[in-house]
């Protein structure tokens, strides 16, 4: 079976993590090191790889923006990438097929758990779902490692995508699994290694892809473009 095959009563879902795209609210690291500015436009080219990998006729795709309720008008005006505002939201004209939620309130792990279970829930007629979680900060994440992805779901239950800082760049399964986003030390170098500690101890088997790094800081943006 191909990584594109379906079997029967089981569809392919891809969850997007992302911020609202406004100057002086992503990449906070790196501007501080060189600007708002600067940052914007690193995260600008972030979220449109983000969106080519995300628009897959193998997978429907949501994506869960942070916060964007909260967001005044006079906010949204200083983003500089051509989204449409939210209360005018026109999929068919700009984002095709893509759907898209507001992330819950809480830490990340509330916010992954919640983003998961609001997808589940859509898919009630189906027995079995594959769900993959990624965020917009790894660059390297490709279609094809998507693919693989939920080809691993075939046959395991989790599939796991670790990061060079100890995180991870991307977590699917094929059932809503709340445990392994609870009690996680979130923005630590161990948060991978206590999820598969998790995997562990719910008894349940996992496959782990190739390791790729986030860009978080400068220096991780100057290591992505010279390659």
């Amino acid at each position: 079976m191909t990584a594109d095959t379906k079997q029967p009563n089981i569809q392919q879902f891809l969850i997007v993590m992302a911020k609202y795209p406004v100057l002086g609210r992503v990449k906070t690291r790196i501007a501080a090191e060189k600007g708002d500015m600067i940052a914007l436009e690193i995260y600008q080219e972030l979220l449109r790889k983000t969106f080519e990998i995300a628009q897959h006729k193998s997978w429907k795709t949501y994506w869960f923006w942070d916060e964007v309720e909260n967001l005044s008008d006079e906010l949204r005006t200083r983003s500089t990438i051509q989204l449409p505002p939210f209360n005018r939201f026109n999929k068919q004209e700009f984002f095709h097929k893509l759907s898209y939620s507001i992330q819950t309130k809480g830490d990340l792990g509330k916010k992954l758990s919640s983003a998961m279970q609001e997808v589940y829930s859509l898919q009630k007629t189906l027995k079995k779902n594959k769900v993959i979680l990624i965020g917009s900060d790894c660059p390297d994440i490709s279609t094809s490692l998507l693919e693989n992805a939920f080809h691993a779901l075939n046959s395991k239950d989790f599939v796991i995508g670790p990061s060079k800082d100890g995180g991870y760049y991307l977590i699917g399964m094929n059932h809503p699994f709340d445990e392994v986003f609870e009690n996680i030390p979130w923005s630590t170098e161990i948060v991978f290694q206590e999820t598969i500690n998790r995997f562990f101890s719910l008894g349940k088997s996992f496959h782990i892809l190739p390791t790729l790094s986030d860009i978080d800081h400068w220096e991780d943006w100057n290591i992505y473009k010279s390659r």
